[in-house]
């Protein structure tokens, strides 16, 4: 969980989803003072980042491929962008509710296309048009 909220508030909803090691957080200026290595360690038993800035989401994200983890992540903003762009799967949460980020063709360079995630089954199941 990668959160821009407090840390009680984000320990608190960590529990009631059963997070692992729900008591345990890294907050914004405590991730500052971490190198990258550190980081990725540091990631292996806390799941909980509090009090985040942009900059921190995207640190969060390498430090997770680093230790060659699948990411997937959802975000709000425009300042959600790069981690998005640099996960795995990112999920842009657009007016609209759902939406996915896709690169539609490889040899397209990395664009936002915003797809509503109920569009996907169809999708999936073989169909190019969207």
């Amino acid at each position: 969980m990668i959160t821009g909220d407090y840390p009680g508030t984000a320990m608190s909803i960590a529990r009631q989803i059963g997070l692992r090691n729900p008591d345990r957080h890294i907050t914004g200026p405590e991730l500052e003072a971490l190198t990258d290595e550190e980081l990725a360690e540091s990631i292996k038993e806390v799941n909980i980042f509090a009090r985040m800035v942009p900059e921190q989401k995207l640190q969060i994200v390498k430090a997770l491929k680093i230790n060659k983890e699948i990411v997937a992540m959802t975000g709000d903003g425009v300042n959600d962008a790069p981690a998005l762009k640099a996960a795995h799967i990112g999920v842009a949460m657009g007016p609209g509710g759902p939406m996915w980020p896709v690169k539609p063709h490889p040899w397209c360079s990395w664009t936002m296309i915003l797809i509503p995630l109920s569009r996907l089954s169809a999708w999936g199941a073989g169909s190019t048009t969207i």
